[in-house]
């Protein structure tokens, strides 16, 4: 059989409106308060009944219920996050309209804003949390989507457009940038890993380098900047579970696939077949053996 994910993260799962929705037709009653995931996304944590309907076999080890991010609530419907990126109400979601780091230089970088994955109650009760789950369900766990990846940390952090021009024309402040987001992500996968590790079966990292055409970069480009990183993250990742390391992005990344298997990328979401390139069928004849590839494969 083939397993079914619905809400082990915040990628693979529904939008609060649609699981509303959803709920009122399959007639399993309102949700008073829907765990929302991502607040920029609107995604929600599914009930269990929903997950019971749809034979789910993955459950999330979910944040810490008694921990709040540090934001910075602004009159127009807009916030400040942790990394002072501002985000402002978009229809069914918030797009970003400030970055941060979007003129700072390279002697800037020291001051810039970064959340702290140390933070006390980041981490509270997600082990046993985690522990209750292992020892009294069979699902599969799933711990995701904790760290920003590199290249779609510096991009927010620094912009698009920005980040794109550092990595050929200031490469010095490119590559500082990188080691920092770099920093970050294995600081937060330190501090979770200690608590869950032993007891989930996927970790999840997000990182989004495609398009609807092409990867925002060149392979070229991602092997001398990104894949270094990644490989020095999932290294870590690997070296605290024996959980399955599982990439999150979007778009078309066909011709990036082999760089994500060889830095230690085991499962790959979604599959965004509208996408250039992301056909079905090459792609399981491809790097079928090699790696495992997770939701999407109908259309996004």
């Amino acid at each position: 059989m083939v397993p079914i994910d619905l809400g082990s993260t915040e990628n693979t799962t529904i939008c609060r409106i649609a699981y509303i929705n959803l709920r009122e037709f399959l007639n399993l009653g309102p949700d008073p308060s829907p765990y929302v995931i991502n607040r920029q996304m609107d995604s929600v944590f599914p009930q269990e009944d929903l997950l019971h309907e749809y034979q789910v076999d993955f459950r999330p080890v979910k944040p810490s219920s008694s921990w709040k991010a540090r934001t910075r609530e602004m009159p127009d419907d807009s916030f400040y996050d942790e990394y002072s990126i501002r985000w402002r109400k978009a229809s069914y979601y918030y797009d970003m309209v400030e970055h941060p780091l979007a003129r700072s230089t390279l002697a800037d970088l020291p001051k810039a804003t970064f959340a702290d994955p140390y933070a006390r109650g980041r981490v509270e009760g997600i082990r046993a949390q985690a522990q209750w789950l292992y020892e009294n369900t069979d699902f599969a766990l799933v711990v995701g989507h904790i760290a920003w990846g590199p290249f779609e940390m510096c991009c927010s952090l620094r912009g698009y457009e920005q980040f794109l021009v550092d990595l050929y024309d200031d490469t010095r402040y490119a590559e500082a940038l990188l080691d920092k987001t770099l920093e970050s992500a294995i600081g937060f996968w330190d501090v979770y890993l200690r608590e869950v590790g032993e007891f989930v079966q996927v970790v999840c990292q997000g990182d989004d380098l495609g398009t609807q055409t092409g990867p925002w970069i060149s392979p070229e480009m991602y092997r001398r900047f990104i894949k270094p990183r990644h490989k020095q993250l999932f290294d870590f990742i690997h070296s605290k579970t024996k959980a399955r390391t599982f990439l999150h992005s979007c778009g078309s990344v066909y011709d990036l696939i082999p760089d994500f298997i060889d830095a230690g990328v085991e499962i790959l979401s979604p599959v965004q077949r509208s996408a250039a390139k992301m056909d079905l069928g090459r792609l399981k004849r491809e790097f079928g053996k090699d790696i495992c590839f997770w939701g999407g494969g109908i259309d996004t």
